[in-house]
């Protein structure tokens, strides 16, 4: 059994590198974190799955949960470095919820001043050569008015970041805003689309730089390109289940969808048209979301299936060898006695013997036994579901032991798809006039007698 401490480090290292790319299943993660840290009962590493949690529940926009859960962490216990991760989480629920809250002028300032105040707690803890804390000084820099110094710190900022970074694609926004305050929409533009470029490329799903480049784009009266930005940028909304984000593309994208057509066509039929197809993607959108939930259920259960399949194969085959095995070393032994019994002039003895049927008989019981233990190991419930269409009176007991009745042995065939009753007894070593028998004994107790052995056929294989 893996170590729950080790697990829980695990799907905490899978929340973190997929909670920018697709936030419900940043959740999941995140809830299987918890579970397996409270088992492991180390506090440290549930404390780091909480936090993880938190911050897959911001980038969802699941705010009020995440708020909930905020202020029922306490970081005085906390180590430096998981202080450090419950401030930047922190900051990032209430600028999240600054923006969000916006058109509320005092609720937005209110979620603003508790933004600077994790702000404040991470520049004070964090090294000086820590290029998130550079950031931070540089974001303080342009909310402050500040644009110029803001601007120089963060063109030297964005030269020490890797690209493949998801603060190099945050710098280059924050960059792009201050040439924006500074009226250089060239610039502003420039930024932009590095910010769009490196938030794609790191698979970042929760970036304003895409929607925030559409919209330039527009007012720039480059519709095409607004038009491809937003509705891409929506797509990817879509698909990391990023709801806030999703919310604020949905403003944007009627004007730009309406823009676009018009300027594609000026017919009113035609652009009637476009916009009742709009409105059936957006509707395919949604539909597709739930489809892509319910598959991914069906995919557990095919899977499950597929599994239990695999099993029953392997079982088979197993049975099977193990038949053949039976039936050759019973053949060498029957040889082995012949041979033995005429080497040694006992002809008679051998021939009395073989009339007995004394030797067949016992071959036949061990062999019984073999084809009895495989049908049960198959089908597990097949007693149980053959007494379901028999009359309770006539049900066969259940002894616990991996055998069964003739009458049962023949059923087990038909179960199979063997219904002949001449092949049946090929198989079992009876007369046919005993299969018939049996069969009519079997139909007798049933509750559908005229149904009974298509009930049988149609019984479920592998017990689930």
């Amino acid at each position: 059994t893996p170590d729950p401490g080790k697990a829980a480090e695990i799907y905490n290292n899978l929340t973190h590198k997929i909670s920018v790319m697709e936030a419900d299943s940043a959740i999941d993660y995140a809830n299987k974190a918890i579970a397996t840290a409270r088992r492991s009962g180390n506090d440290s590493i549930l404390v780091s799955a909480r936090i993880s949690r938190l911050s897959a529940l911001t980038s969802a926009g699941i705010f009020n949960i995440a708020e909930k859960e905020l202020l029922e962490l306490e970081p005085e216990p906390m180590s430096p470095l998981q202080r450090i991760f419950f401030w930047q989480v922190a900051r990032q629920l209430y600028a999240y919820l600054q923006l969000y809250t916006v058109e509320n002028y005092e609720i937005s300032i209110e979620f603003g001043k508790k933004t600077r105040a994790y702000d404040d707690s991470l520049m004070l803890n964090l090294p000086n050569e820590s290029h998130f804390k550079q950031f931070l000084e540089c974001e303080r820099m342009t909310v402050n008015g500040n644009f110029r110094r803001a601007q120089i710190a963060l063109d030297k900022l964005l030269r020490r970041i890797d690209p493949s970074d998801n603060l190099y694609g945050m710098t280059a926004f924050q960059l792009a805003i201050t040439y924006k305050h500074t009226g250089n929409e060239r610039m502003y533009g420039a930024y932009m689309a590095r910010a769009a470029i490196s938030d794609i490329k790191a698979g970042v799903r929760e970036g304003l730089a895409l929607f925030s480049l559409a919209n330039w784009m527009y007012d720039q009266g480059e519709i095409a390109a607004a038009f491809e930005y937003i509705n891409f940028a929506m797509r990817e909304a879509m698909i990391g289940n990023v709801r806030m984000r999703a919310v604020n593309i949905a403003s944007m994208l009627p004007m730009i969808d309406e823009t676009y057509l018009q300027a594609s066509n000026n017919s009113h039929d035609r652009l009637m048209l476009y916009i009742t197809i709009s409105v059936l993607l957006l509707t395919i959108l949604a539909a597709i979301l739930l489809l892509l939930a319910i598959e991914r259920r069906k995919k557990a259960a095919t899977q499950a299936k597929l599994i239990a399949l695999s099993k029953t194969q392997e079982t088979h085959t197993a049975n099977f060898l193990a038949l053949c095995s039976t039936y050759y070393h019973k053949l060498n032994s029957l040889e082995m006695l012949v041979r033995r019994k005429i080497a040694s002039g006992q002809t008679e003895e051998l021939l009395r013997l073989l009339k007995s049927g004394r030797y067949s008989e016992e071959q036949g019981d061990e062999i019984s036994d073999i084809f009895d233990r495989s049908i049960l190991d198959i089908y597990p419930d097949f007693i149980e579901q053959i007494n379901a269409l028999l009359r309770p009176e006539e049900r066969f007991p259940d002894t616990g032991e991996k055998t069964l009745h003739n009458e049962l042995r023949i059923y087990a065939l038909v179960k199979m798809g063997i219904t002949e009753s001449t092949r049946i007894a090929q198989i079992l070593n009876y007369s046919v006039n005993t299969v018939y028998a049996y069969r009519n004994k079997m139909r007798n107790k049933a509750i559908d007698r005229e149904n009974f052995e298509a009930n049988v056929a149609a019984l479920s294989g592998v017990n689930q």
